[in-house]
């Protein structure tokens, strides 16, 4: 049986999307917490109380509510009367008490070591980066916690995916460095699991597990949406490009590609030439992972395979048979990203790819980003996969890990 842990108000905020909601048990203190910082004179807090409170609601089937009453501390002042019915972590004490089952998630130390002294289990999530994301796109099962769960995967019991919770075209990863990505990354298509298909490894191959669920949504045609965020170094832009070239080039799935930017001319005044040369400097992002960058991208253009186009001037456009790229789309609003999305014509799909880590300061409060994911994850033709490992450089995960 999972273990159940109630979570404190920080781990909610600030680590989300490293807990697993089917050991999560939401207390009323918690509850009222984030509606308190939903309030909050700090923009930041105010969101992330948002994203929690969607968080919760979105995993509603798989946590554990408990609703009961804990503030007048009916055990823990037997253990002493200095305890204060008005701090609120004395409530999170008082709910271990009355509830032995109980584990506590928490990164207040303080509240930690009490809580062990009262003989309660207790993980901390120090170790886990901070993250905003509330839904990564996939599942990951552990053969050493999740046996009983993984071998129903491979009995095709169909009723795992409704028991996980599981999203339309959300992935479950299962850790088996003994078999391949193809036997142990599954896609839920809203009725059962499904091995992954990834392309040929002469084209490119997964470093790892995510980057599987990224290539297997972006080869299967049905999937028409495409979120592909995270860390930095993490392959977003290097795989929709590659992929792009390969369905344009080889297979002939769509004639053309649309790279799509938003551009800061304010900052492009000085480079010589009129717009397209100006606006060059934005695509050498995309240009970088084709085989040949110069030559294909020069091919590409000449032959109507490849058009290059600004945020702000796509509004009216209907792209047909046509593979969209939409870059660093961290630091589009939601009308922009909304804009993008309906460009998508016969035919067509959409790549976005980008990291809220990377943002505008001027997006940080209010992501269009991560409003779109969270209103359009387990939509039909939909998928969205965070990645988290970065492939460029030490010094890359130095920089991203410590600023």
């Amino acid at each position: 049986m999972t273990k159940k842990f109630i979570v404190d108000t920080n781990v909610l905020l600030n680590n989300i999307s490293a807990l697993n909601p089917n050991e999560v048990v939401i207390t009323i203190m918690l509850m009222q917490e984030i509606d308190k910082h939903k309030s909050s004179n700090n923009p930041d807090l105010a969101y992330r109380a948002r994203v929690a409170q969607r968080w919760i609601q979105s995993n509603q089937k798989n946590l554990t509510f408990d609703f009961q009453p804990y503030s007048e501390l009916k055990k823990l002042l037997k253990k002493n009367k200095g305890y204060d019915p008005r701090y609120i972590d004395n409530h999170f004490l008082e709910c271990l008490l009355q509830n032995k089952e109980y584990g506590l998630i928490s990164e207040d130390l303080n509240l930690a070591q009490q809580a062990e002294a009262f003989g309660a289990t207790v993980k901390s999530m120090k170790s886990v980066k901070t993250d905003i994301y509330s839904y990564k796109g996939y599942r990951k099962l552990d053969p050493n916690e999740d046996a009983d769960v993984i071998a129903r995967i491979y009995e095709g019991d169909e009723s795992v995916a409704t028991d996980l919770g599981l999203l339309l075209n959300e992935y479950v990863i299962v850790y088996d460095q003994k078999k391949s990505f193809e036997k142990t990354v599954f896609k839920f298509d809203g009725e059962i699991l499904n091995p992954i298909t990834l392309p040929h490894r002469s084209i490119l191959s997964p470093l790892n597990a995510e980057q599987a669920c990224v290539l297997d949504a972006l080869n299967d045609d049905s999937l028409t949406a495409v979120f592909v965020l995270g860390l930095a170094g993490s392959g977003k832009t290097m795989m929709s490009v590659k992929m792009a070239q390969h369905k344009i080039l080889r297979e002939g799935t769509y004639t053309k590609a649309a790279l799509i930017r938003k551009a800061d001319f304010s900052n492009v005044g000085f480079l010589p030439g009129g717009h397209d040369e100006k606006m060059d400097v934005f695509f050498e992002p995309f240009a970088q992972h084709l085989n040949d960058p110069q030559k294909d991208m020069e091919n590409m253009v000449a032959n109507g395979q490849l058009t290059k186009h600004e945020v702000g001037f796509t509004k009216g456009l209907s792209m047909n048979h046509t593979l969209l790229l939409v870059d660093e789309c961290s630091d589009l609003s939601i009308k922009e990203i909304k804009n993008c999305g309906t460009r998508v014509g016969e035919e067509s799909k959409v790549i976005f790819t980008g990291d809220y880590a990377q943002t505008n300061d001027s997006f940080v409060k209010s992501s269009g980003l991560l409003d779109s994911v969270d209103r359009l994850k387990g939509k039909e033709g939909v998928a969205v996969i965070v990645l988290t490992e970065d492939h460029r450089s030490p010094t890359c995960r130095v920089f991203a890990n410590s600023l």
